[in-house]
């Protein structure tokens, strides 16, 4: 997963390294990776979060912990698939004066 994210990271990675402002869906991915990687690293080194709706991620049963891991690791290419397929279909509205 966490390769996964980090391949997923590098357009944002290579823009902001050339002085340009990455793409919206560069920062939606770099949201989930922020959000869902933070998360499992802190439970890997042993931080538990106490819910009473959610059962930590590594004590939930193993099958639906691979599914969602398996999710997870492409939940980022989803995002830049899913702005690719409708990049140039969509026109930007034009703002209009707050004055």
């Amino acid at each position: 997963m966490l390769l996964s994210h980090a391949g997923a990271l590098r357009p944002f990675l290579r823009r902001i390294r050339a002085a340009k402002i990455p793409d919206v869906a560069d920062f939606a991915v770099l949201s989930v990776v922020l959000y869902y990687d933070t998360g499992v690293v802190l439970e890997l080194l042993g931080f538990s979060y106490p819910d009473e709706f959610f059962t930590p991620f590594f004590e939930s049963p193993a099958g639906p912990r691979w599914g969602a891991l398996a999710l997870l690791a492409v939940a980022p290419w989803l995002f830049r698939w899913g702005a690719a397929l409708i990049r140039g279909r969509t026109e930007p509205e034009p703002a209009e004066p707050t004055m």
